[in-house]
């Protein structure tokens, strides 16, 4: 019997290495989700980049897999505290409401075995699991302080003040506290807390951040930038050649340019005024328009 038990806890321990290692094919194998080709190279950047940054233009699924990665995180890794934030609670909220309950739930009964209960009202956001993870849904404010988190998620996060990630939301993280850690043999082996985090005008601050995470990356260090126009929504059949079209002809340029060719838009050089003397001005709520 004791040797019958033991060989499955060592099964056990190489199938959870194994899909730690490849994630993606746990979403696949696990979950039942099928999976387009760039979708599994994202979760295993994801697995492997502690600061992960996605810019990604509209329709290219980025929300489908913050919920993949967040509830694959929250079943592969016990204990985890996955805190989506967001500027508003109700855009964080849409990744549990919308993406987990109506979009996976019912394409994995696994996942939904996994699952102990879900908490949505006007004051807690969660999903709670059996295993002691759960992701919680807060709104990037000053009010989101006193949470802890092994995976902090930046939903839209070109919405949200720099000083708040700074001082309130990145203070969150901690590395996720499991009994192996105390003993001997696995000191130094704790897991790296993980940041993950559409395009937008230079002068706002994820400019710099992006910049910084390319320069480390191509350094070789612990960040990923990965940045997607509307090529793939079109490869993917999520959006139709037919209806970008529609939405070319209804967006003004610079509208297109940053929704779905992902550009971060500069003003040109012989510009009299840069676009953060416009934006910081652009206060009128009433503005008057000459007949």
């Amino acid at each position: 019997h004791y040797l019958h038990k033991s060989e499955n806890v060592q099964r056990l321990l190489m199938w959870i290495t194994y899909y730690r290692r490849n994630p993606s094919r746990f979403v696949e194998h696990y979950f039942g989700i099928a999976l387009h080709l760039y979708q599994h190279i994202i979760l295993y950047l994801m697995e492997y980049f502690p600061s992960f940054c996605i810019v990604a233009a509209r329709s290219a699924a980025k929300s489908f897999l913050i919920a993949v990665f967040a509830c694959k995180e929250a079943i592969l890794r016990p204990g985890a505290r996955i805190v989506v934030a967001s500027a508003t609670k109700k855009q964080a909220r849409l990744i549990v409401s919308e993406k987990i309950k109506k979009e996976l739930l019912p394409k994995s009964p696994l996942l939904a075995d996994e699952i102990d209960s879900f908490k949505d009202n006007q004051n807690e956001i969660e999903v709670v699991f059996k295993n002691g993870s759960s992701i919680v849904v807060v709104a990037a404010n000053e009010n989101a302080r006193g949470y802890r988190a092994t995976v902090m998620i930046y939903e839209e996060f070109r919405m949200i003040a720099k000083n708040i990630i700074d001082s309130v939301l990145s203070p969150f993280l901690y590395v996720r506290q499991t009994d192996y850690l105390k003993q001997e043999e696995y000191a130094g082996m704790q897991e790296e807390p993980k940041e993950v985090s559409s395009a937008w005008y230079q002068n706002h601050w994820m400019w710099n951040l992006i910049k910084t995470f390319t320069k480390d990356m191509l350094s070789g260090g612990t960040s990923c930038v990965i940045a997607m126009d509307y090529s793939i929504a079109l490869k993917h059949n999520i959006k139709t050649r037919n209806f970008l079209i529609k939405e070319r002809k209804k967006l003004d340029p610079m509208s297109w340019a940053i929704e779905y060719e992902n550009q971060m838009i500069a003003e040109n050089a012989r510009s009299f005024f840069n676009y953060d003397q416009l934006n910081r001005n652009r206060r009128l709520k009433r503005a008057f328009y000459p007949r």
